[in-house]
């Protein structure tokens, strides 16, 4: 009886050491499993952080060049009433010019229009030149910033392999 009571306790014991085992084996693998969706997340977030700022500065290229553009083809002319400059468009100026050179009459008024026609585009060269200047310079800092984004890249790539790495360690356990 008394073997039979030693045989019932190593088996009891046996028994609950497959347990714990067990116990260990399913709390590591819950561990683990929390461990790489905590990292595959912090990934994620990483990436659409990375993305949104990419798409941010593509956007502030693109409203810089539309506002230097718009500066560029700005041109200071003769009010006409008192002899002061005022801001216009480039493209209603020419309208108007067009309409004067087009007019039958008017010798002084088309030599006038000429002359106004080659210092505006005089002008406007030098400011096109001047406005491709600025752009240049900060597009070259919006890169840089882009630049800065895209080489968490290295970052994202890195955790990635440890998590792939760590699945493969696993399932080869």
């Amino acid at each position: 009886m008394v073997a039979g009571t030693n045989a019932a306790k190593r088996l009891f014991v046996e028994r609950k050491e497959e347990f714990l085992a067990s116990k260990i084996l399913i709390d590591f693998i819950r561990d683990f499993t929390l461990l790489t969706e905590q990292q595959l997340i912090a990934i994620r977030k990483l990436m659409e952080s990375t993305v949104r700022d990419v798409m941010s500065h593509v956007t502030l290229i693109s409203n810089l060049s539309t506002s230097h553009k718009e500066k560029a083809n700005e041109v200071l002319v003769g009010s006409g009433e008192q002899d002061e400059l005022v801001a216009s468009n480039a493209a209603k100026i020419e309208q108007k010019e067009l309409a004067i050179l087009n007019s039958p009459e008017g010798e002084q008024d088309r030599k006038s229009t000429l002359e106004s026609q080659l210092m505006r585009a005089g002008g406007l060269y030098t400011k096109h030149l001047e406005a491709l200047s600025r752009m240049d310079a900060d597009v070259q800092a919006l890169v840089a910033r882009v630049v800065g984004s895209v080489s968490t890249d290295d970052v994202m790539a890195q955790r990635l392999s440890h998590v792939i790495s760590s699945m493969n360690t696993l399932q080869q356990a």
